[in-house]
């Protein structure tokens, strides 16, 4: 357990600003839906915490390509789900649980910051 923590805890201090954002993301809309966030939910509080960090955000593109690399590095699950003739999508959650998350980026002074933002998705409950 101490050996798969410290592997993951390495994995998120040595990833680049813009995967931890995308990984805050998910953190923050696990409170909105805790089965899981679809892309556009996702990136649409990604380019939010972008303007909170003063950082240019992706495309939709490339952020969709970062969460297929963080899929691969068991940081996010990402499925694809269909809606028949509206279109698929992926289902986004956290990989790792959200206290290792924390735990981690909370000491990055960059990111650390982001975790009390409330995106606005989640005002309009």
């Amino acid at each position: 357990q101490k050996i798969e923590n410290d592997r993951v805890a390495d994995a998120l201090k040595s990833l680049p600003i813009h995967p931890k954002i995308v990984l805050v993301s998910a953190y923050l809309l696990n409170e909105l839906n805790p089965e899981g966030s679809i892309t556009g939910d996702l990136y649409e509080t990604y380019a939010e915490l972008c303007k909170q960090a003063e950082v240019e955000p992706l495309t939709q593109r490339r952020v969709s390509g970062l969460i297929n690399e963080l899929d691969i590095l068991g940081l996010l699950n990402a499925r694809v789900v269909s809606f028949g003739r509206h279109g698929r999508t992926k289902k986004i959650r956290l990989g790792i649980p959200k206290k290792s998350l924390f735990d981690v980026l909370s000491d990055d002074e960059f990111i650390g910051g982001l975790f009390g933002y409330v995106p606005k998705k989640l005002h309009r409950r």
